[in-house]
């Protein structure tokens, strides 16, 4: 049941990025929520439920996109695997809590080139030069908008745990 919602979920954000997203962005920004979506499902949930997120995200923005279909599930689920192997590696040193923050910014970074390096081998053109420079704006917005989502899921979950009631 909970990776059907997380399938569905995924396909109602992809569906809100492609349609009302590209007009939220500032300063040539685009933000990616359901890159962000699978990196905080996989930091923070199980790694089932990123999979799910991304293939179902991915497939969506594919469909509804001039993407050729698996490019965004590709590099999606290379994301996934990434952002869960990061939270796993923070847990040891117990700093899992912030793991999909830190991992957001690079994995953005990779998310954005992959898709740019995909497209530019399946059109037959040259890969983009200084596509870095130009995608870190986009970066750090992803970075923020994860941010913002894991400090309200937190406060969520400590408001639910201060509930303390006697135990008869």
């Amino acid at each position: 049941m909970y990776l059907t919602l997380a399938a569905a979920g995924a396909a109602a954000v992809a569906l809100l990025e492609v349609t009302l997203w590209p007009y939220l962005g500032a300063a040539g920004t685009h933000l990616h929520p359901v890159f962000a979506g699978t990196v905080l499902l996989a930091g923070i949930g199980t790694l089932e439920s990123g999979l799910a997120w991304a293939f179902a995200g991915g497939l969506m923005l594919d469909v509804l996109s001039p993407r050729p279909l698996g490019t965004t599930v590709l590099v999606l689920l290379l994301a996934t695997g990434t952002a869960a192997a990061a939270a796993r590696a923070m847990a040891q040193i117990r700093i899992a809590v912030v793991a999909p923050i830190v991992i957001a910014f690079p994995l953005s970074l990779a998310y954005s080139l992959g898709i740019a390096l995909i497209l530019a081998a399946v059109e037959g053109s040259a890969p983009p030069r200084d596509a870095i420079p130009a995608l870190v704006p986009g970066a750090i917005a992803d970075t923020v908008l994860v941010g913002l989502v894991m400090a309200l899921t937190l406060a969520r979950r400590s408001r639910r745990e201060e509930q303390e009631r006697v135990g008869w």
